[in-house]
């Protein structure tokens, strides 16, 4: 397997993991689509760094954003970094000079409210054709805006020290137990996967029954019925408490109710926070 097909794979894992777009181009200097799965925004962003068919390009999704580089002796990837925030903070300015043409054009009417945010938008503007990221705007930042630069960045470099995509193809044809021992740790996937669900601030919680157990994805900070909401909106209207037991504990126990035997499952109300890993049953009624 190349290395170019297992990153595409691994952008597919990162779809399913995370749910957003991950687009691929076929050579340098391509500008890619850069997209949301809920069509919120579509970007167009320089693409340069890489040198193979299928690499894996800039991904947007509402929560981060993710930049792949190939790796060859001549790359410096502190300059393909710095090279890449310039790409972000140019794609935020022609996102900000868009809304404030039409902005102004809607202002014209005399609407006060339209005003007040086309002048809060020229400032925005100077900021960032002063060359710096949205993220250090001082002020705040008009509602409708959807900012790159204001995004978790995540670098991943490939090589050796980094995310080896050439170990990874290697080892792809290997069975998951052969290729276990190869590694000195978790797999280049697993590792990058937490480091994105981290600096999104994602958690992970399970549900599980006596046929299939389903893992979901939350904010970190958010509460039983957030979690209830995205199980499915009945279960959160009708809620009422919810079991919990931490996924570690259920393993080790064999069950839910040897785990309850032993004082690991407690009951809480819908303003618990989750806590990453933990296993719901939320009992409710409509």
């Amino acid at each position: 397997m190349r290395a170019a097909e297992v990153g595409v794979r691994l952008c597919e894992r990162f779809e399913r993991a995370l749910g957003f777009v991950v687009a691929t181009g076929t050579q340098c200097a391509q500008r890619v689509v850069v997209r949301t799965l809920n069509g919120h925004a579509d970007w167009r962003v320089g693409h340069d760094g890489c040198g193979w068919e299928g690499a894996p390009c800039p991904v947007c999704n509402p929560h981060g954003f993710i930049q792949w580089r190939e790796v060859y002796a001549t790359t410096d990837p502190e300059r393909d970094k710095q090279e890449l925030e310039l790409e972000l903070v140019v794609a935020d300015r022609d996102h900000v000079e868009k809304r404030l043409a039409r902005v102004r054009s809607q202002a014209k009417s005399g609407d006060p409210a339209l005003r007040k945010e086309a002048e809060e938008l020229e400032r925005v503007l100077a900021h960032v054709e002063a060359g710096n990221p949205l993220s250090s705007y001082p002020g705040t930042l008009p509602g409708d805006l959807e900012p790159l630069t204001t995004k978790p960045l995540i670098h991943l470099v490939n090589g050796a020290g980094g995310f080896d995509l050439k170990l990874e193809a290697e080892l792809a044809e290997l069975s998951p137990e052969d290729a276990s021992a190869f590694r000195d740790g978790p797999a280049s996937f697993e590792t990058v996967l937490a480091g994105v669900f981290d600096a999104v601030g994602l958690i992970v919680f399970f549900t599980a029954g006596d046929t299939e157990t389903r893992a979901w994805t939350l904010r970190r900070g958010q509460t039983a019925l957030e979690a209830a909401a995205t199980i499915h909106t009945d279960i959160a209207r009708g809620f009422i408490r919810c079991e919990v037991i931490a996924s570690n504990d259920l393993v080790e126990a064999g069950s839910r109710a040897e785990a309850a035997r032993r004082g690991q499952q407690r009951l809480e109300g819908k303003d618990y926070v989750v806590a990453d890993g933990d296993v719901l049953n939320v009992r409710f009624n409509v």
